[in-house]
């Protein structure tokens, strides 16, 4: 079984901080929640938790969570199904999380808000569901200008965008 920092090891190493502006702080908590709690296995993180426990480790209500995972499931960065009881298995979509980290590494945060009303504009679509020709014009808008950044130029043709 896996820990936590395991699931960081490889090209894993954070969650991109912009994930955190295209849910809610309960949708970031829930998804931080599940890879803490989660089995990983290669590609594949997977969680067996109730709202209830999730809405009492967060402090918060089982509405809340409710909301929270209808919009993660929205952006594509979960999947969940109903086991016996209230237990609900959680699925983590890992190849949304790589398509949020490579847009993410190339815009500014002024780039994060107009993404964020794009995503919210369309009901809330996951950015890999986004047009190619419109995250390229995003990222050559709102380029990130940090002198630290030392990423080379995206790809933004590969299949999993």
């Amino acid at each position: 079984m896996s820990t936590f920092s395991d699931k960081f090891d490889n090209h894993w190493k954070c969650i991109p901080y912009a994930m955190a502006t295209l849910t809610s702080s309960d949708g970031f908590m829930i998804l931080f929640h599940l890879l803490r709690r989660g089995y990983t296995d290669g590609d594949k993180t997977t969680c067996a938790i109730s709202n209830k426990e999730l809405a009492d480790v967060m402090g918060t209500s089982i509405s809340s969570v409710r909301r929270a995972i209808d919009t993660l499931k929205q952006l594509n960065l979960i999947s969940c199904s109903q086991n016996k009881g209230a237990l609900c298995t959680f699925y983590v979509n890992w190849s949304e999380i790589r398509a949020i980290h490579k847009v993410s590494s190339q815009i500014s945060d002024k780039g994060w808000v107009y993404l964020r009303g794009l995503c919210l504009n369309s009901e809330v679509r996951p950015i890999s569901a986004i047009p190619l020709t419109i995250l390229n014009d995003v990222v050559r808008q709102y380029p990130h200008t940090s002198l630290n950044m030392n990423t080379p130029s995206l790809n933004m043709n590969t299949p999993s965008l």
